[in-house]
């Protein structure tokens, strides 16, 4: 499998995304976890159908995937539920640091030789 290199795209959203999670605090609670579904969701879009890297191993592919679905899963039971089991933007706020430690820790990207 040959090594993709990390897209201009996925780099402006990562980063236009983390900006959005930083100042989701001062949003509502809705607003917050709507946040988390839109980034979750982004998220798992573009590692699975426009990946960037290679991933060091199989469990850092399983602990990108089940960061990202079980922070969307847990932003929809709040959302469509009563009881909030950890607030919105916590979920989000461990979102963002699991993929940002995969990103940085778990893939490799090819050099560029610039």
């Amino acid at each position: 499998m040959q090594e993709q290199k990390k897209s201009a795209l996925a780099s402006i959203l990562g980063i236009a995304l983390a900006a959005l999670v930083t100042v989701s605090p001062t949003l509502g609670a809705t607003a917050q976890q709507w946040v988390g579904l839109v980034t979750f969701s982004l998220t798992f879009v573009l590692t699975t159908w426009f990946p960037s890297g290679q991933f060091i191993g199989q469990s850092w592919k399983a602990a990108m995937y089940v960061a990202t679905i079980g922070g969307f899963l847990l932003q929809v039971l709040a959302l469509v539920g009563d009881i909030v089991v950890i607030p919105s933007n916590w979920v989000n706020y461990i979102g963002m640091a699991i993929t940002f430690a995969v990103s940085q820790w778990g893939k490799v990207y090819p050099k560029t030789g610039v």
